[in-house]
């Protein structure tokens, strides 16, 4: 009789916790759903601020590279074409092409064009040496696989620090070569990241920066320039930022394209030191979590990218789950059936690979990505059709792919020791 007892008692908290565990997923879906409506009013309602200034900062653009001979032309004649005065600073860290020659050329052509070069450290002392002797107010970190779009590109950008409390501008960033479904999907986050940084700017919660940034000059300095030992150092120069009580805003009519890896290999390269990276300056800058003096950072842009984190995180075990046990399950069947298809056809057997909760979930998610899709739609006027499948392909795909990695960031965070695998060149200097 009391192993009776024992054993409801059991199955009573297996269910209690069953449905605990379903309600949190619920809530999570929900909060995806309200965060997307949220995000889409926010942006329809509030029109893209127009700056009207007479202040004329003078600019620097250092642009790192490496073994950049194939893309380092297009980013150069985008600066050069500027119609803003500017000075120029090529750092060539240690390549073995032809970068060094490239550039000079440039050199030879155009007296605002500087070359430096040094022993390979990585871009992000090359940035800072150059930066301690940079003279002028504001100063961009142009990557040498990306460039400007459009020749006032410099001139819109530098109306925006006419706000004494702005330290930061984040240009539009796109992706250049779409040439194949991987370089797609990384459009496709592209332009839902331009959308959510930009509606993020209103409440200074915008959480990183990135490869074609404009800065304060004496401000990065006066907050130790850039962090040498950071794997994502743009996201961690952000949150110092609004750390010391300044903004960094991103804007949507100042724009600049980027070159997306080609290869998987690469890609899951560059976005596991992305995550880790991101998941470390989250635990770094715990402080800012809720705290009243972080504006929407602390309040709303951190607590919801954990958030996402935890839906990438749990559709993917969730679903490779469901799927291992359904074949697992149905292997049995199929064994005790003596493999007999035409009759396990016939009876249908096995559970589906997803519940309910999950497929709310995925709603969810498809309709955050899809709200902010349409307002890519409109706003770009892209092709539809090619969006479409795109989009698809993204929620097929991408949802699984980045879950996976979000999965083996979080076990990155807990390896302590060196990582070399996180840290050495991919596509992408």
């Amino acid at each position: 009789m009391q192993f009776h007892r024992g054993e409801h008692f059991i199955v009573i908290v297996h269910k209690g916790g069953l449905m605990i565990f379903n309600y949190f997923i619920l809530t999570l879906s929900f909060i995806s759903l309200f965060t997307s409506i949220f995000y889409f009013l926010l942006y329809v309602f509030i029109d893209e601020e127009k700056k009207k200034s007479s202040y004329k900062p003078s600019v620097t653009i250092i642009i790192p590279a490496y073994n950049e001979q194939a893309r380092i032309s297009r980013c150069l004649d985008s600066v050069v074409s500027q119609d803003y005065p500017l000075e120029a600073i090529v750092v060539d860290d240690g390549s073995t092409d032809n970068t060094a020659s490239i550039v000079n050329s440039y050199v030879k052509k155009y007296k605002n064009v500087k070359l430096i070069q040094k022993e390979r450290e990585g871009k992000v002392p090359s940035v800072n040496k150059v930066l301690k002797g940079v003279k002028t107010d504001l100063f961009c970190v142009l990557d040498a696989d990306t460039f400007l779009v459009g020749k006032d590109a410099v001139r819109k950008a530098v109306r925006y620090f006419s706000d004494k409390k702005v330290a930061a501008v984040l240009t539009a960033l796109e992706v250049y070569n779409k040439e194949n479904m991987l370089t797609l999907l990384q459009a496709i986050e592209y332009y839902i990241t331009i959308f959510v940084r930009r509606v993020s700017s209103f409440f200074n919660g915008v959480l990183s920066t990135h490869g074609a940034t404009f800065f304060r000059t004496d401000y990065v300095r006066k907050v130790g320039y850039f962090d040498e030992n950071n794997l994502v150092e743009d996201m961690e120069i952000a949150l110092r930022l609004i750390d010391h009580g300044y903004k960094v805003i991103s804007v949507m009519d100042v724009k600049s394209s980027t070159y997306a890896p080609t290869k998987f290999t690469h890609l899951v390269k560059q976005r596991l030191r992305w995550y880790t990276g991101n998941l470390e300056n989250i635990v770094k800058y715990r402080h800012l979590l809720f705290n009243k003096n972080s504006a929407g950072l602390g309040f709303f842009t951190i607590p919801l990218s954990l958030v996402w984190v935890g839906a990438f995180v749990y559709l993917f075990t969730r679903i490779l789950y469901k799927g291992v046990s359904s074949a697992l399950l149905q292997y049995s069947i199929l064994r005790y059936l003596n493999f007999d298809f035409l009759f396990y056809l016939d009876q249908q057997f096995g559970p589906t690979v997803l519940g309910l909760v999950d497929v709310v979930n995925l709603i969810s998610l498809s309709t955050f990505i899809m709200l902010l899709f349409l307002v890519y739609t409109l706003f770009f006027k892209g092709n539809l059709s090619r969006l479409v499948v795109s989009a698809l392909f993204y929620l097929l795909v991408g949802t699984l792919l980045y879950g996976a990695l979000w999965v083996a960031s979080i076990v990155n965070v807990f390896v302590r020791e060196r990582r070399p695998w996180l840290t050495e060149k991919t596509d992408v200097y």
